[in-house]
């Protein structure tokens, strides 16, 4: 959905408040217009940012491409669909499955921002955790994207979930996991998740990216 011009405009100077609501797992849902992009925030986290989302911007911008052979991909987690949005604006064609457990933010995603992409997207509305313990399909790429609020729930961190994100991914495929990396207590809990994930996957590696930490593991062909 497009907005008017001068709302388009004048949220280079200022945010401009779209809508708001209630989740059904989030308490606030606002949408915004910055800088000519819908930003879809809560009270403390920003979950979709079109391709000013920096976190997977400077990872994707960075990313070897040439190193992996990526037709699908998984998002856990589809907020206002930052990823498969910046990954066709740098000309990515790929095909892609969507885990939201959150109606509202699904409806959101479909009103403002859907409607703008070419890329096949599959939607399914429910437990991205249930959903990847019974998974049976394998992905090139795999992006874990999973918070309420700011806050990743614990048991996206088991060893369970770690095994059922390795068995998603296609031979030689990649799996990208966001963490927050900006206050002193976000630092310390990444860097002892990172260590968690790294004794699950040892040929981990992570880069620091603009207040978060993403995680990265290549699965061996």
């Amino acid at each position: 959905m497009k907005q008017a011009f001068w709302k388009r405009l004048y949220s280079y100077v200022d945010d401009v408040l779209i809508e708001q609501m209630e989740g059904e797992h989030n308490e606030e849902l606002h949408v915004l217009l910055s800088h000519g992009r819908y930003q879809l925030c809560t009270a403390h986290a920003i979950y979709s940012y079109a391709d000013k989302y920096d976190n997977f911007r400077l990872s994707f911008k960075e990313l070897d491409w040439d190193a992996y052979s990526i037709d699908s991909v998984l998002i856990l987690g589809l907020g206002l669909a930052s990823i498969p949005f910046m990954l066709e604006k740098m000309g990515k064609d790929f095909k892609y499955t969507a885990l939201e457990i959150d109606e509202n933010v699904v409806h959101l995603a479909n009103k403002y921002v859907l409607d703008e992409l070419t890329s096949p997207i599959e939607i399914i509305i429910g437990d991205a955790h249930a959903f990847m313990l019974g998974n049976a399909r394998k992905f090139d790429l795999v992006v874990m994207d999973v918070f309420v609020d700011d806050v990743i729930p614990q048991k996206f961190r088991s060893t369970r979930f770690m095994s059922a994100l390795e068995n998603a991914l296609a031979p030689g495929g990649l799996a990208m996991y966001n963490l927050l990396n900006q206050t002193k207590a976000d630092k310390k809990d990444a860097e002892e998740f990172f260590e968690i994930f790294k004794a699950n996957f040892p040929s981990a590696e992570y880069k620091d990216v603009k207040g978060n930490k993403m995680l990265f593991y290549k699965q061996a062909r």
